[in-house]
């Protein structure tokens, strides 16, 4: 049998929605069962989809469903909402929900259920505290409003969020163990922190769900689960690492890899409050993305400031055009006879990359680097950094 890998956390959903449409089913035979066997990198002790990020996994489990979802070009698609339409005056939100929709015990859902699963979202998740304070009205069973008290045009992506998940709250009398929700998947047993086991919904408003069921593992270490594919103990991981996918490409009879680009970033961030921007651009000139991503085979690219070069959009993005390169050295001689003499920089050779694990980078850099004398030293000013992209900000990678 075929096995299937895939190269991103989200890309097991699709795994799942391939194995529920396609007639050419992967998954080991349990007892005359099509049970697809998964190792995962992260496992949580509560399957509660609101809690901090659980929801994602949830998901991934086949288990909870939100309004909407983040297609494979970062589109919002519907999911169980069948469309979200805004006022005139922007801070009105009307929903409706799709026909037929209900949880895995028959129930229907209704506006009152998921305005309450919003509500109870923004209560237990700081990440959506904001929802907490809307004003909700249910204009029917299947139409019901969300005002905001500022005009926020991304809602519906929120309502796209794992975490967003809608579940039926007055039956999951034990939520962190056994939600019931409204996936193509129920819980059939669970250890925190541990193996999750799902079986087939079979009053999944979505349609058939061909396979049975499915075992997620909670397998960290990279080797342990190139292992245990190769021993056939599963059937499809996420990330793969490059060494890994190397081994798979030299099988193709044996293994699919499916690469799906992705938003997820490798970058570090230098100080403005210590840095002068010509100790930035030295430090930067420092690593060749371009270079990492050809070492790590394909398993990530080079990015343009928060977005990689191989998402599926359009218009795709390109990397910018770059002015005519000097050679490293002279270039770097050119910028730190223009720095501050504050700075006080030394970088020998140029930088020291080297792997940590599979394609997890650490960057130090050789540095005697000092704020400048008219500038703040207060603990707040010497210590704090921003996480925005600015030029303070070098987005290394994408993943792939």
């Amino acid at each position: 049998m075929k096995k299937r890998i895939t190269a991103l956390m989200l890309a097991l959903i699709m795994v799942l929605s391939l194995a529920a449409c396609s007639s050419n089913d992967n998954g080991a035979a349990d007892d005359g069962e099509k049970i697809l066997h998964v190792a995962e990198s992260f496992a949580y002790p509560s399957l509660d989809a609101h809690k901090e990020y659980y929801g994602w996994y949830t998901s991934i489990y086949g288990i909870t469903e939100a309004l909407f979802k983040m297609g494979d070009d970062s589109s919002v698609q519907p999911c169980l909402a069948e469309k979200a339409e805004v006022s005139d005056d922007n801070l009105t939100w009307t929903v409706t929900l799709k026909d037929g929709i209900s949880f895995s015990n028959g129930n229907a859902v209704t506006a009152e259920n998921v305005i309450a699963n919003l509500k109870r979202c923004g209560e237990v998740n700081v990440r959506f505290a904001q929802f907490a304070d809307y004003e909700y009205k249910a204009v029917s069973d299947k139409e019901f409003t969300i005002t905001t008290d500022e005009i926020y045009p991304t809602l519906v992506n929120d309502l796209a969020s794992p975490e967003m998940a809608i579940m039926d709250l007055d039956a999951s009398n034990d939520i962190d163990n056994a939600p019931v929700a409204t996936g193509p998947f129920v819980v059939k047993s669970f250890q925190p922190e541990g193996t999750v086991e799902v079986s087939r919904n079979d009053k999944y408003w979505g349609g058939d769900v061909k396979l049975d069921g499915a075992v997620f593992y909670y397998m960290q270490d990279d080797e342990s689960k190139l292992m245990a594919m190769q021993n056939g103990e599963i059937d499809c991981y996420t990330s793969v690492t490059a060494a890994a996918k190397e081994i798979f490409d030299a099988s193709p009879d044996k293994y699919t890899v499916t690469d799906i680009p992705a938003t997820r970033l490798q970058f570090y961030m230098l100080n403005q409050n210590r840095l002068s921007d010509e100790l930035r651009k030295a430090i930067n000139l420092t690593v060749d993305c371009d270079a990492i991503a050809s070492y790590l085979n394909g398993t990530v690219t080079a990015a343009v400031g928060p977005f990689g070069t191989s998402r599926s959009q359009s218009p795709p993005l390109t990397r910018p055009r770059q002015r005519p390169r000097l050679k490293k050295p002279d270039t770097l001689s050119a910028l730190t006879a223009s720095m501050r003499r504050t700075d006080r920089i030394s970088i020998s050779t140029y930088a020291t990359i080297r792997p940590a694990r599979s394609t997890r980078w650490r960057f130090s850099f050789r540095s005697s680097s000092r704020p400048s004398a008219s500038a703040p030293t207060s603990p707040l000013r010497r210590t704090q950094t921003r996480p925005t992209f600015s030029p303070a900000t070098m987005t290394l990678l994408s993943t792939a």
